[in-house]
């Protein structure tokens, strides 16, 4: 899939955020911690699994045992969160990737 209106190429003043990093702990906390850093202007891109949403049911529910054995899950609540950040950045967008497996967000500082 093309992307077309969130570019994945780093600016100087991006933020780069490790998925390991954004597990241990409590993600959101993470998440908190992560935006602390972002400089103005700075971008913080996320991806992450989505709910799965446009795909088959039996689909989710097997992607989401799989993952369980690894003691991952994922994060339903995130496009939430991240929709009420308020005026503690200047912007986020967020879209799902292949009806929604996965979602892409995009926090600018």
């Amino acid at each position: 899939m093309p992307n077309e209106s969130l570019d994945l190429h780093p600016t100087g003043d991006d933020e780069p955020l490790h998925e390991p990093e954004f597990r241990l702990g409590g993600w959101v906390l993470e998440k908190d911690e992560a935006l602390r850093h972002l400089a103005p202007g700075g971008q913080l891109h996320i991806v992450d699994f989505g709910d799965q949403g446009g795909l088959p049911r039996w689909f989710g529910k097997g992607l989401r045992a799989w993952l369980a054995r690894f003691h991952v899950a994922p994060r339903d609540r995130l496009t939430d969160v991240l929709d009420n950040l308020g005026g503690r950045v200047a912007g986020v967008e967020h879209r799902g990737l292949y009806r929604r497996y996965a979602v892409h967000a995009r926090v600018t500082g």
